[in-house]
């Protein structure tokens, strides 16, 4: 069933300012499960609902009849490493494929920056890497 637009009219507030909220984003996709592999986790252990969320973007939102997620992503919101580790079968998929990324980003990075500072010692150096790799070790 197609939603009718035809009156559908343009809202003062999207207009000015003409900004963009881009939402969550979860850095890497080995933050994102299929919704079957969040089901058996979330089967085997429910206490995982607090680390495991239903993950939607609009283009599922507008091409699928379900409205349902196909997608789980993983979120330790603001928890420590050690209080995610507690969530065993999770934190080992980022352990398999997101934690090496973080290492060689982290490492890229460093040797980036070191450059950097060789030619100006007072240049600002970003460490979004390095800092996400020091903060998952």
């Amino acid at each position: 069933m197609a939603t009718d637009v035809i009156n559908a009219k343009v809202l003062k507030i999207n207009q000015k300012p003409l900004y963009i909220y881009q939402g969550q984003t979860h850095g890497h996709p080995g933050f994102l499960i299929s919704r079957n592999k969040a089901k058996f986790f979330l089967d085997k252990h429910p206490e995982y609902s607090v680390v495991l969320r239903p993950y939607i973007v609009g283009e599922e939102l507008i091409t699928t009849n379900s409205m349902q997620p196909q997608r789980f992503v993983i979120d330790f919101m603001s928890m420590d490493i050690d209080q995610a580790r507690a969530y065993k079968l999770v934190f080992a998929e980022l352990e398999k494929v997101v934690y090496p990324w973080r290492k060689t980003m982290a490492e890229m990075q460093e040797f980036e920056k070191k450059r950097i500072l060789q030619n100006d010692p007072d240049a600002k150096v970003p460490e979004d890497h390095i800092n996400a790799y020091k903060n998952c070790s």
